[in-house]
């Protein structure tokens, strides 16, 4: 009796405590109408799904159209957001006429996903002499559940 006493007490810490972990990462997917880099690598345009909950500071970005993934770090933070409920976009940034992927949303709960800089994106900045993107392009995504 007391073994399974301790099981249950144990059972109900682990979902109570793995219960935040759910709720701070993201699932979501995106229909992008141009072709993008994540790692230095090109990316198709297509319908994306972005993946946060590998944990570790991971991400993946697979493209459903052609069932090709990639992963990348990405750092959650906390962004301001405003009262009203605004849409979970997918944030890129434009030098020029390439994209690259910068950060999620999750469009309530004041959470995003900043996607490390690649080296083809810092490497492009210093060879342009810029350091602030041309347009911050946001995409609507709707989040998956």
């Amino acid at each position: 009796m007391r073994k399974l006493l301790f099981a249950l007490c144990a059972a109900l810490l682990l979902a109570v405590s793995a219960a935040p972990l759910s709720a701070q990462t993201l699932l979501l997917r995106a229909n992008v109408p141009f072709e993008f880099y994540l790692n230095g690598k090109a990316m198709p345009a297509g319908e994306y799904q972005i993946d946060t909950k590998l944990g570790h500071g991971i991400a993946r970005v697979w493209n459903l159209d052609s069932n090709r993934a990639m992963l990348t770090l990405a750092q959650k933070e906390s962004f301001p957001y405003r009262a009203s409920r605004e849409e979970a976009v997918v944030v890129f940034h434009r030098y020029g006429d390439r994209y690259f992927l910068s950060h999620v949303r999750d469009g309530f709960g004041g959470i995003q996903y900043r996607m490390a800089t690649s080296r083809a994106e810092a490497e492009f900045q210093e060879r342009a002499a810029v350091r602030e993107p041309d347009e911050t392009v946001l995409i609507a995504a709707r989040l998956v559940r």
